[in-house]
């Protein structure tokens, strides 16, 4: 016999089914499972995961299942891991908001190894809150995001991570008006006219970000691109098949990055209905940074000068966004955008960032409506439909058990019994969390 033969029947014995390892197998069973797409209860009290996908839903999981482990997940309802649209996991603001652009100028004074660290403990906090991915956008050094995201994907506990690299924006970014571009480069990629674009993007392509975030204005810092370069960088980012997450917070940033065709507005908090109806009509996803009446309750007794400052003036002013765009059909994606240290008041980063999910409620959405921004919605914009934000066969096994229905009570995820991540248990008070 040829080696060449030996070869193709060698390479076509790996190939049966006997002959591949068959991948770790668990039943979930005793539970209610939540479908956030109908919002409806799949028939079925049994879950079966292989390896790092659902097999199946219902009563009777095919076989064979001899070797299954079976967990009991009695009294709790479970529905897709949460997905957070807009994140920084490495940016802390220690001034409640209060003064961000000086709470850059110190976060760069940290050294990797301290941001690193912290965004570690951020995205347990994360996990732990039933959050299994994230999109990370922006003030995140040089890259540092990517770094985090292999290490996710390997042995550090954290949500699938999708990154966007240093973020684009005019001179000085966020910083202080007159920062030197040695400082603000450290955290954006500045833009000028004539930039380059297709050699600028070359680092972003080599460190496979998958996403680009611009900032059409640099709130609170007064700069802003102008139209010609926002466009270009758009039609750039698009041509090297990235996404681009555009920052915008007035009614003209906004409709000029509508108008270049970004795939999300970040904040968007003064949209022109004509900016809306666009949105809908190319399906630009929306992504409102919320904050919860008792998030603000806590920043207001630290920084009574920002937007909580007057809730009921911030609660309106939501609430009339988020209502013009769900009547005109704007595909909204939930972000927390929660960027704040409260530990110090008794707030870690997975309980807040989920603060941001209930404002939608506090703001008029159903709660049926607020999952779904936070589970399919999401999905489609990290185009990962099928895969996240949903129960069916084949998706991820990220899965979130809270004691009673979401899409009745949205604060019924403030109560998580169950957190499982491609398949592996994160945390269950039953069983031990390496499993």
């Amino acid at each position: 016999m040829s080696k060449t033969t030996f070869l193709w029947i060698f390479l076509v014995f790996l190939s049966l089914p006997h002959a591949r390892a068959a991948a770790p197998c668990m039943i979930l069973t005793g539970a209610q499972f939540l479908e956030p797409a109908t919002g409806e209860f799949i028939p079925g009290s049994q879950i079966l995961i292989r390896g790092e996908r659902i097999a199946y839903i219902g009563d009777q999981p095919p076989g064979p299942l001899a070797k299954c482990r079976k967990i009991k997940l009695a009294s709790m309802v479970i529905i897709p891991g949460l997905i957070d649209s807009h994140t920084h996991l490495l940016t802390t603001d220690r001034s409640f908001g209060n003064d961000f652009s000086t709470q850059l100028l110190l976060t760069v004074g940290e050294t990797f190894a301290q941001r690193k660290a912290q965004a570690r403990k951020y995205a347990h906090s994360l996990l732990l809150a039933g959050i299994t991915s994230i999109r990370d956008l922006g003030n995140s050094g040089r890259f540092l995001d990517v770094g985090l995201q292999k290490e996710f994907a390997s042995k550090t506990p954290g949500p699938r991570l999708f990154t966007s690299g240093p973020g684009l924006a005019a001179p000085e970014g966020q910083f202080p008006a007159g920062t030197p571009d040695h400082l603000s480069g450290k955290e954006y990629t500045l833009l000028r006219p004539g930039t380059d674009f297709p050699g600028l993007l070359k680092e972003y392509l080599k460190q496979k970000t998958g996403w680009l975030k611009i900032y059409a204005d640099n709130d609170p810092n007064p700069s802003a691109l102008s139209y010609e370069l926002l466009e270009a960088a758009i039609q750039a980012a698009h041509a090297a098949r990235l996404k681009v997450a555009v920052h915008a917070t007035s009614e003209t940033t906004a409709e000029h990055a509508v108008k270049a065709l970004a795939d999300s507005i970040e904040h968007g908090p003064r949209l022109l209905d004509t900016t809306l109806q666009q949105m809908a009509e190319r399906r630009i996803f929306l992504v409102p940074t919320h904050f919860s009446r008792a998030i603000c309750k806590v920043i207001a007794s630290k920084a009574p000068r920002g937007d909580c400052g007057n809730y009921e003036n911030h609660l309106k002013a939501a609430s009339d966004r988020l209502r013009r765009a769900l009547e005109k059909k704007v595909p909204v994606a939930f972000g927390s955008d929660m960027y704040l240290e409260l530990e110090n008041a008794g707030w870690d980063r997975g309980r807040a960032s989920k603060e941001g999910l209930y404002a939608y409620v506090e703001a008029g959405m159903t709660p049926l409506q607020a999952l779904q921004t936070a589970t399919v919605n999401a999905a489609e914009l990290l185009q990962m439909q099928n895969k996240l934000g949903t129960l069916q066969v084949n998706a991820y096994a990220d899965l979130l058990g809270v004691q009673d229905d979401p899409s009745k009570n949205i604060r019924s995820l403030s109560h998580v019994l169950f957190v499982m991540k491609n398949g592996r248990i994160i945390y269950n008070p039953k069983v031990p969390t390496s499993q």
